[in-house]
This record gives structure tokens, C-alpha cells and sequence, in this order.
């Protein structure tokens, strides 16, 4: 079709574009121009003219079966060639100035057509976008840095996006606003107070994922070191449960899992141990032990020398992990919290427990600990003298622990039912004269004494360095400054890694910076950008680190795999070519006898479970009554723990055949010997018996003169005992 005829319907569309006319059928009005000029191509002269009637889908319903609209009778006048000539010279000058913004107009046009057709197709149209969440009171509400106006109507509306499209483009950072309703809590700072916090947009999964894999694997490359093959089915089914809850998996539990064919299996299980109701109470209570652990140390609130609450630690934790609580708001509570730690107060806060039992010797131990668990950064020897590796100076540790210092711990009630109440309280500074300054005094080497006033590790100061809590609160605005710093999130993902893989980043975890560098620096930093990003989820990050090529690797390794070296345990720093076979922990024990004797279903309440266990547990914990509350255990293959399990009172518990007893129901509901025996090993191993411990199991058999209790118990107890059972590999 000739330019003349373009501008023509560009100039009918545009006529009835501003004169407020429905869009044109653009399909109709081409086809009756075409028409048209075959007819003055073919040498018709004179006035006549040709009706065409509508088109079939002008009439009817729009291809496809959307909203159309109805095309009338056209009279279209016969157009000869010198006709055409004329009307195009006429036009000419016209098309150069308003060309240019006419097809601007007229491509609008046509997109809003589209759009208003897509938006109103009825039972085929494709779902509706989700609309955005309203946000919940008192979080952060994410938005651009520069807001389109909302939509108003739906022809404004922006098309959908490919989710193809999304995972390919970089990153998007955004600026995350403090949600203002005009009334803040009596406790928190004035909006123009929180600094805003620029965050990535949550990165898919699968690519975070991927950049793991990448990262692992260039390091493989560089150590010129090969990888060992992937685990078996079996073997990263049981890591995965001992990992996320805390117990090996029950038969029925291993046998699911062999049976699904799919090939996201994997991301199946995880989701499910992760997210399901069925898996809510085990993950719940396995990261409640795991954290209880780690603030309080398996003795706090257990003796004399710990005024913290263990049930009351316990059941904030454990609250928090059920309702996935994020990572940066649970530690701004454990910072500043205040209350009461003991469950049934009227103002309990079990938070409270880990800064209280921590606010000894002016409080230099909570200083440490806190530093430690959510910088992954150890000051404690800067006390007394600047840090003789790093750059690490005294001042910085008085500064810090000056945020302390309104902290007040007392001891409440005694015994079983002893607690703690935390406040904040007026610190008028050590001199006592100046509370606008409330500044504290420490020691020099060289004898004389210096000033420190509560600043951050990278230097950051408090608007008001004031002691009196009414102008501040020293710990809250410490937490602010916590969950803003880079560390934050690196410390955890280091911590997390090494739960998993076995070995973190650095050695020890909790000791990063250019002293002692990552192994993988980039990992580290691009996992501490996405677990910002993605809103401080643990289970996101728990997932990204399971379902990663290192975590899916068998624990063999050697020679034929090129990565013999890779051995942390003689020194060498972890490259992670292979799954570094660990010990089970003491709790992890506990709970995978009781899986595996199915003892676990005979257990009465939460609160008698856990009084159980701390007793069982008691027997294998050491606490040294340092300063800093250090605790060992002798449950890593030292005499007690093999007394323990050959002799103890679970094992017992587990090898006799006493009515509803798992060897009972085992010995007597299958007369089969075969089954017997791979429900034994599946029940403890997580495999079916080899040949050579089949034909073991026979000669035992034999030597019992064919007592096939007796056999199943010697089996049972050895199977217990052995090393596979008690590693995680």
C-alpha cells in the first residue's frame, strides 16, 4: 500500500482519537483501503463508488474469541491514481511536521485498544495480576524511589511482565520507606528518626542458587581440585532431616521420598520440611535448641551461676520460629528487649534472657556476645589493649559497651521458678554528674584513663548520646545500627553455612574481617546482599544452602576424585568438593534414638519432652565459669558417650522387647527375616543391608542357635553403635 494511503488512516484514526470517537478497527479500515485502490488501479473512472461491507470480524466477535466492535457499511469513493498523486503532494508538507507525533499517538492508540480487549475477555482471559498486599502495621512499606501515579482505571494499567524476563534482569534496589500512621508506639523513635534503608529486590531462588554452585565451583578450579559424585537418594534424605529438624528420617519417611520419580524431589522435601503443618513443631523446636544453645549455652538457666530463664528463652524462640519471624526483627528484640524472662509474668518478654544473663563485669559479656553472634565479630581481648591481629582498638570496645549501660537485670523468684526482669534505667555516667553525656571510663595500658561515649563498630554515633532513657534508649538504637551493617548478614549466612556444610566461611565463625578473610569472599558478600534483600528470612536461606550443588555431594572423597586435599581436619581451608562427615550433635542424638526406637510417639508434652532431654543432655555438659560463660561438651567420641550409648539407660530402652516396643512389634508382626532385617537398617541407617551384612546377620543368627529375638537385639544394639549411624554423611 502506498504512504498516501498510510497517512490516510493514520489521519482517520487520529480524527477520531481526539474527537473523542471509539478506536478504529485498524484490520477494517486496511482492508477497505486495499480495496479501494485495486479498484483505481484497474482504470474505474467517474463518481461511482463501492460499498464494502462490513468484515467478518468487525461484524462479530474479535479473533479470538475477545470484545469487538461493530463496523458499519463504508462508502468508499473510487480513488484513481492521479487522484492518489494529487492527494499526496497535498499532503506531503503535513506528514513532515505532524508525522512524528501522530504515529506516537496512533502506537498509544493501539496499545490501549489491546489492552482494553485483553482486560475485558471475559471466562478465556488470563488471570488478573495479583494486586499488591496492603502493608501490615508497623512494617516498612517497600517503594520505588520514584512512584508511577497509581492506576485508576484499567486501561492504565501496565501490561503483565514475563517471569522469564524478570529472572534475567538485574537486580532492582529500592528504597524502603517507615510506615507513618500519624501515632507512634510510646517506645519507638519519630519517623524522621529511622534512616531509610536501601534493599535489592528478592532474587528467584533457583538463581541464587546457581551463583552458590558458580561461586563453589570456581574455587574447585582454582585449587585445581576435582568434586566428588552426588550422594545417594538415601544419604540427602537423612542429611536433610537431621539438618532442618534436628532427627534422622522414619522409614516411612525415607521410602516416600524413594519413591517420587519427579525431578524437583528435592525442592519438594525441603519445602515441605520447611513450610508444611505436618514438619511446623519438629523445625520449630530443632532451631529453638540450636538458638537456646548458642545465646544462653546448653547450661543457662540451669544452675546457680545463670540467672537467665531456659522455658522462658525457649518459648520466645520457639514462638518466633514458628511464625518465621524475620531474622533482622528478632534481633532487635533479643538487643532491646525488656520484661520479664520467665513465662506466666504478666510482662513477659522471654527475649530478655539472652542481654540479662550477659550484663555481669558492666556488662563486657554481653558486649562480646553480641558482637559475636550477629557480627560475627570477636572484641572480647580489646578490653584491655587494642587487637594485636586486626585493626581492632580499646576505644571501640568501651564504645560499644557503653550501649549497655541503662541496662538493669533482677533476679526474680528462686529455684524452678527463678527469672529475670530487664529494664532500661537512667545512666547518669560513671562519674555520676553528667547524664546528657553518661560517658564511662576505661584503662589505658600505660595507666591512665580514657573516655568512650556509645559509638557503633564502623563509627557511627548516636544522635544523643544522653543516659536518660527518656531522650534514648542506648540498646534500641545499638539494634538499629546492627541490623543496617553489612555484617549482619554475612554473620549469618557464615553461621548458617557452617551448620550445614560443616565448616563455615572463616575458623572460627564468629571471627571475620581482613584478619582472617573468607575462603569465598564473593559468596559471602552476594548471600549477605540477597538475605537483606529477600527481608531476613532464614528458611529462604536455609534453602538456598540445601539445595546447592556442595550440600548434594557425597561425604567420600579421596584420590580418584582429585580432592584428596580438601580435608579441613588436617588444616587445610574448605573448598567444600565434598560433604564434610561430621558427628551428630548431643540433641540430634537424643532425638534420632527416639525416632528410630519410635519412642517418639509415646512422649507426653512439649514441656516434659524438653525436661527429658536437658537431663539426658545434662550428663555431657562441662561449664568452665569464665567471664564469657564458656561450655564444652564431652559428647564428641569421648568415654562418656560410649558408655552412654552401649550402656545407657535410651539404648536399653531401645534394644528390649517389651510389649509396643519397636523390636517387640519388629520380631513379632513380620515372619519375615529378610524384612526384618531391612527395616532394622532402614530404621537406623537410612539403606538396606549389604551382601556381606546379610550373611553377618545369618552367622549371628546361627551362633544364637536360630533365637531370632536374640539375633534381632545383638543387631539392633550394633547397628545403634556404629559410626554410620551416629555421623552425619
Amino acid at each position: 500500500m502506498s504512504g498516501t494511503h498510510k497517512d490516510r488512516i493514520l489521519e482517520v484514526c487520529l480524527e477520531e482519537l481526539l474527537s473523542g470517537q471509539s478506536p478504529p478497527d485498524l484490520t477494517d479500515r486496511v482492508l477497505r483501503a486495499a480495496a479501494a485502490r485495486r479498484v483505481a488501479v484497474n482504470g474505474t473512472h467517474g463518481q461511482k463508488s463501492v460499498t464494502i461491507p462490513p468484515s467478518p470480524v468487525g461484524s462479530g466477535q474479535a479473533a479470538g474469541g475477545g470484545v469487538s466492535f461493530k463496523a458499519p457499511e463504508i462508502t468508499a469513493p473510487i480513488v484513481t491514481v492521479a487522484a492518489a498523486t494529487n492527494v499526496a503532494s497535498r499532503y506531503q508538507q503535513r506528514r513532515r511536521n505532524v508525522l512524528p507525533w501522530m504515529l506516537a499517538v496512533v502506537v498509544a492508540a493501539s496499545l490501549l485498544l489491546a489492552l482494553g480487549i485483553f482486560l475485558n475477555r471475559g471466562d478465556n482471559a488470563a488471570p488478573v495480576a495479583e494486586q499488591p498486599k496492603p502493608p501490615v502495621e508497623g512494617k516498612a512499606t517497600p517503594r520505588l524511589a520514584q512512584d508511577p501515579p497509581a492506576p485508576s482505571t484499567p486501561e492504565t494499567m501496565p501490561a503483565p511482565t514475563d517471569d522469564s524476563q524478570l529472572e534475567n534482569q538485574a537486580p532492582v534496589v529500592v528504597k524502603i520507606a517507615p510506615a507513618n500512621d500519624g501515632a507512634n508506639a510510646p517506645d519507638e523513635p519519630a519517623p524522621e528518626a529511622v534512616a531509610v534503608a536501601e534493599r535489592t529486590l528478592a532474587t528467584p531462588d533457583a538463581e541464587v542458587v546457581a551463583f552458590i554452585d558458580a561461586e563453589i565451583r570456581k574455587a574447585w578450579q582454582a585449587a585445581a581440585v576435582g568434586s566428588s559424585p552426588e550422594a545417594t537418594d538415601s544419604e540427602w534424605c537423612r542429611r536433610v532431616y537431621l539438618d532442618l529438624l534436628g532427627r534422622i528420617p522414619t522409614i516411612d519417611e525415607l521410602q516416600q521420598y524413594a519413591r517420587n520419580r519427579t525431578k524437583d524431589k528435592k525442592e519438594k522435601l525441603v519445602d515441605e520440611l520447611l513450610s508444611s503443618d505436618r514438619y511446623a513443631e519438629e523445625y520449630a523446636r530443632n532451631w529453638t535448641t540450636i538458638w537456646t544453645n548458642s545465646l544462653i549455652g546448653r547450661s543457662g538457666g540451669a544452675n546457680n551461676n545463670s540467672i537467665a530463664n531456659r522455658a522462658g528463652m525457649q518459648q520466645y524462640l520457639r514462638r518466633s520460629f514458628q511464625r518465621n519471624k524475620p531474622y533482622d526483627e528478632m534481633v532487635t528484640e533479643l538487643v532491646s528487649a525488656e520484661g520479664s524472662g520467665r513465662p506466666g509474668d504478666e510482662n513477659y518478654n522471654g527475649a530478655v534472657n539472652f542481654i540479662a544473663d550477659n550484663l555481669q563485669d558492666d556488662a563486657t559479656a554481653a558486649t562480646a556476645k553480641t558482637a559475636r553472634h550477629f557480627l560475627g565479630m570477636q572484641v572480647q581481648c580489646t578490653q584491655c589493649h587494642n587487637h594485636p591481629f586486626n585493626d581492632w582498638k580499646q576505644n571501640q570496645f568501651w564504645e560499644l559497651n557503653s550501649f549497655f549501660r541503662q541496662a538493669r537485670a533482677m533476679r526474680i523468684g528462686t529455684g524452678d521458678t527463678a527469672g529475670v526482669t530487664l529494664t532500661d534505667v537512667d545512666f547518669r555516667g560513671e562519674s555520676g554528674r553528667q547524664p546528657d553525656e553518661a560517658e564511662i571510663y576505661y584503662e589505658l595500658r600505660n595507666g591512665t584513663a580514657a573516655t568512650a561515649y556509645p559509638v557503633f563498630v564502623d563509627g557511627q554515633k548516636i544522635a544523643n548520646p544522653s543516659g536518660r532513657v527518656a531522650a534514648v534508649r542506648r540498646r534500641a538504637e545499638l539494634a538499629k545500627f546492627i541490623v543496617r551493617s553489612p555484617n549482619f548478614g554475612q554473620a549469618i549466612v557464615n553461621r548458617m553455612w557452617s551448620h550445614f556444610l560443616g565448616h563455615g566461611f572463616t575458623k572460627p565463625i564468629d571471627d571475620m574481617g581482613p584478619h582472617n578473610p573468607p575462603t569465598h569472599s564473593e559468596l559471602v558478600a552476594r548471600l549477605g546482599v540477597e538475605f537483606t534483600g529477600g527481608g531476613h528470612d532464614l528458611k529462604r536461606l536455609m534453602r538456598w544452602i540445601v539445595l546447592s550443588e556442595p550440600y548434594a555431594l557425597s561425604s567420600t572423597f579421596g584420590k580418584r576424585y582429585k580432592n584428596d586435599k580438601d580435608d579441613p581436619s588436617m588444616g587445610e581451608k574448605p573448598l567444600f568438593s565434598h560433604f564434610y562427615m561430621r558427628q551428630m550433635e548431643a540433641e540430634q542424638m537424643y532425638q534420632s534414638l527416639l525416632v528410630a526406637t519410635e519412642a517418639d510417639k509415646t512422649q507426653g508434652s512439649y514441656e516434659e519432652q524438653e525436661r527429658t532431654k536437658a537431663e539426658w543432655l545434662a550428663q555431657f555438659t562441662i561449664a568452665f565459669g569464665t567471664d564469657e560463660g564458656d561450655e564444652a561438651t564431652t559428647f564428641n567420641g569421648t568415654i562418656p558417650q560410649v558408655l552412654m550409648m552401649m550402656n545407657g539407660e535410651i539404648t536399653e530402652h531401645a534394644v528390649n522387647v517389651e510389649p509396643g516396643s519397636f523390636l517387640h512389634k519388629l520380631v513379632y508382626e513380620s515372619k519375615d527375616r529378610a524384612d526384618r532385617l531391612d527395616r532394622l537398617y532402614l530404621a537406623a541407617l537410612g539403606r538396606r543391608p549389604t551382601r556381606q551384612e546379610i550373611q553377618a546377620a545369618n552367622d549371628l543368627l546361627e551362633a544364637r542357635g536360630g533365637d531370632d529375638v536374640a539375633a534381632m537385639q545383638d543387631v539392633w544394639w550394633a547397628l545403634l553403635n556404629s559410626g554410620e549411624f551416629i555421623f552425619n554423611r
